[in-house]
């Protein structure tokens, strides 16, 4: 019996990862994406992309988008750029940090909750 449970459970892990095709934006794409967004903006002579990452978009992992991340973080005014989110149409969104203030209000808001 317990064979063939574990029969089941790693045919369905192998239909599951057959189903998974490749990204439809390359890696190699990405990559063009986040160089050259690092060099547009000026970043580039002293930042350097230290990882690109295929993540999930949703809990159900049937969407993903790659993630950039920079070495080290540009500094914003009072955020800090850690890296690019790129879509498999190419488009992308910057991943920032919280602000000093913005995480402090976070807190307390957290904290009022947890008074109850």
């Amino acid at each position: 019996m317990k064979k063939a449970i574990t029969r089941i459970l790693a045919l369905g892990f192998l239909v599951g990862a057959q189903a998974q095709a490749a990204p439809q934006l390359s890696i190699e794409q990405a990559t063009k994406i986040a160089t050259s967004y690092l060099v547009q903006g000026g970043y580039a002579k002293d930042h350097y992309i230290s990882a690109l990452v295929l993540e999930p978009s949703t809990v159900l992992r049937k969407d993903f988008h790659w993630v950039a991340q920079w070495s080290p973080a540009i500094k914003l005014a009072e955020r800090r750029e850690t890296g690019l989110e790129i879509a498999m149409d190419g488009s992308y969104a910057r991943v920032v940090t919280k602000s000093a203030s913005e995480s402090a209000a976070q807190l307390s808001r957290q904290g009022a909750r947890n008074i109850r």
